[in-house]
């Protein structure tokens, strides 16, 4: 018995530190990302999107994040930014990001921080990942009514004693293909329901976009109007 609670004890303590995260500084070797620095580079030209009319914005996102131990990128912080939009994709394609090989000490992995700049140049990007500047709006299926019924049917009161009220604004992009990409709050009534809104944001179908071979993404802003007395959304 008490072999078995020394074992537990030492079982705990090993989940605990592991749970820490400890970050190592300096390490002997630099997380490196599957691949090459090449295949990475295509990873963040696959996943940035250019919402932005006239190539109107030019510049790098700095971003900051810590390498675990499995090689997973966590705690992502934006060190120097360019707007808020950019700033939001940057680090969505930080956190998409596959598993890393992590840095190592004494021939153990080890958390280490990493920063990498995420570069915003309109020259540098594909035609269907810049804004489609036609007057095409993609679609809910169904329509907008079907959206806002989709939303209230899968949104969950996880604390029905929260009396809040009030508008959210939440914000994405939409790919050629409909997909839905990097959902984000502009504005906030509550930090609970901002979550769980882009977490049904994400539940959803693929966008219509009505002109067929239509090339380009599309920013798409959605107001979501919270009133507690009618106990529904619109």
């Amino acid at each position: 018995m008490k072999k078995q609670l020394i074992l537990l004890m030492v079982l705990f303590l090993s989940l605990f530190i592991r749970a820490q995260e400890v970050l190592i500084d300096p390490v002997e070797t630099m997380p490196v990302f599957p691949g090459s620095e090449l295949e990475m580079n295509q990873f963040i030209k696959e996943n940035l999107y250019y919402p932005w009319a006239n190539d109107s914005v030019k510049g790098q996102v700095h971003t900051l994040f810590i390498i675990n131990q499995e090689g997973n990128t966590t705690k992502v912080e934006i060190k120097q930014g360019l707007n808020p939009l950019a700033d939001t994709i940057a680090a969505n394609i930080i956190r998409k990001m596959p598993q890393w090989k992590p840095s190592e000490l004494d021939g153990l992995p080890v958390c280490s921080r990493y920063v990498l700049p995420i570069p915003f140049n309109p020259n540098d990007i594909e035609k269907d990942k810049k804004l489609n500047t036609s007057d095409t709006t993609p679609t809910f299926p169904g329509g907008e009514e079907a959206m806002y019924k989709f939303i209230a049917d899968n949104f969950k009161y996880h604390n029905p004693n929260l009396n809040i009220q009030g508008k959210i604004v939440a914000r994405f992009i939409i790919d050629s293909s409909g997909k839905i990409h990097y959902p984000h709050i502009l504005k906030s009534v509550h930090p609970t329901f901002d979550k769980e809104v882009l977490r049904v944001i994400k539940l959803m179908p693929n966008f219509i976009i009505q002109k067929k071979g239509s090339v380009g993404c599309y920013l798409f802003t959605l107001p979501i109007i919270f009133k507690i007395e009618e106990d529904q959304l619109f």
